[in-house]
């Protein structure tokens, strides 16, 4: 498989009960998404598509024990942003999906969200983001901001830049890998497999397809009891 060839880190499957824990972790959008966005259900009702119970529940599961195990649990700030666009983009879904004024020929988009939200008028879309920085308050109550490291503009990009272009993940991951690395905490907490093709980290996971790619390319981490 020619994916395997982007493979770059280690991986561990969060879904083993004896799956080592690090003293400190970065979590990514992703797994804050599926951890702390309390939604789902009124998403699901209104007909929207979201993951299952099945594939979210690892992650929490993880991060209970890794806090019971007083691991410190990091994001950065460009993590939180992204949170928050997602957690913003499933709240406008929702309003979209129950429009009876809305076609049903047409999909739920990132044009089609930006059109929900400045359809919302000001006072309503301020409740909506009022709500969802609720939910990103809660979540800071067990996750810290990395910290930065003291360096200039110029060398931060430049690192950002080197992590981008030697792996296949965006321009947002290569800046997460960069800063985590910045302050050496190389151990990511992630749904996205894209994390898998930076060098240098340790990537822990419960998505399947990033499971098989690193078993496939001999980088899944063996553990026993």
């Amino acid at each position: 498989m020619a994916e395997t060839g982007f493979v770059r880190a280690p991986v561990v499957d969060v879904q083993s009960l004896t799956s080592p824990l690090p003293k400190q972790v970065v979590v990514d959008a992703s797994v804050l998404y599926w951890a702390y966005y309390p939604n789902f259900d009124d998403l699901r009702l209104a007909g929207g598509a979201v993951r299952s119970e099945v594939q979210r529940r690892p992650y929490s599961a993880w991060l209970d024990r890794a806090l019971k195990a007083g691991t410190q649990l990091f994001a950065s700030a460009i993590t939180l942003g992204e949170f928050v666009r997602l957690m913003e983009y499933a709240e406008m879904e929702a309003i979209w999906i129950t429009d009876p004024a809305r076609s049903t020929a047409d999909r739920f988009n990132p044009s089609v969200c930006k059109q929900t939200r400045w359809a919302q008028g000001p006072a309503e879309l301020e409740r909506i983001r009022r709500r969802a920085n609720t939910f990103l308050n809660s979540a800071r109550k067990a996750i810290d901001l990395l910290p930065r490291r003291e360096q200039s503009v110029t060398d931060e990009q430049q690192a950002i830049l080197g992590e981008w272009l030697a792996s296949a993940g965006d321009y947002a991951d290569a800046t997460l890998v960069a800063n985590a690395k910045a302050v050496f905490v190389p151990h990511i907490l992630a749904d996205d497999r894209d994390l898998l093709t930076f060098a240098d980290i340790t990537v822990y996971t419960a998505n399947r397809h990033a499971l098989d790619l690193a078993r496939g390319a001999g980088k899944l981490t063996r553990h026993t009891t």
